[in-house]
């Protein structure tokens, strides 16, 4: 983000993050193929659907860490400087 206000480069990196996530989520949480008759290939198919959609948590995190690298750099105190920390947290845990 390029702006001259560490707050606003903060929250808007902070948001940008935030909808990959919840894009990620949203994502997984719909059902696989519903036409795959075994387990195994219901199995397979939501591997592959892991697979292709780990580019949003990848993306999002390298946003986040993004951010908080701004936050470092100007000492940015704001509840979005919070919110970002802890969302960066759970990108790299998933």
């Amino acid at each position: 983000m390029r702006t001259t206000d560490a707050t606003w480069a903060t929250m808007a990196g902070y948001r940008v993050g935030k909808l990959y996530q919840q894009l990620h989520q949203d994502v997984m949480a719909m059902n696989g193929p519903a036409r795959e008759t075994t387990a195994e290939k219901r199995d397979l198919a939501d591997a592959v659907i892991r697979v292709l959609y780990k580019v949003l948590l990848v993306k999002g995190l390298k946003m986040m860490t993004s951010t908080v690298g701004v936050v470092e750099r100007t000492h940015e105190n704001s509840v979005w400087a919070e919110r970002a920390l802890k969302a960066k947290s759970e990108l790299e845990q998933a």
